[in-house]
């Protein structure tokens, strides 16, 4: 297994942990209401932003022999997957949240 891969797994590990943190203090500011999808999709949303900056940091001092441009360049790629994917369980977040007051008629 690439040393890229390790280095992208414990990034998320570690943002697995420190997304906890982050969800409950945004579930404590502004409270996701949908139910147990909405609440999972929006820890894994906050653990996957918060898993950037290590991730980075992570691939960049262990991706193997290459110069520091190619690792700097894998290193950005893999933030902008964990972005993306971030996105799209915001967009679920989005689609499952119900609001505090239905319009009415």
């Amino acid at each position: 297994m690439p040393n890229w891969v390790i280095a992208w797994a414990v990034g998320l590990l570690i943002g697995l942990i420190i997304g906890r943190f982050a969800a409950r203090d945004s579930n404590r500011e502004k409270p996701v209401i949908g139910g147990p999808v909405t609440q999972v999709a929006h820890y894994l949303a906050c653990s996957l932003i918060m898993a950037g900056a290590p991730t980075a940091l992570l691939v960049t001092l262990t991706y193997g022999e290459a110069k520091f441009f190619p690792r700097l360049l894998t290193a950005v790629g893999i933030v902008f997957t964990n972005l993306a994917v971030a996105a799209v369980c915001l967009l679920v977040v989005a689609g499952f949240e119900k609001s505090e007051k239905q319009p009415s008629a």
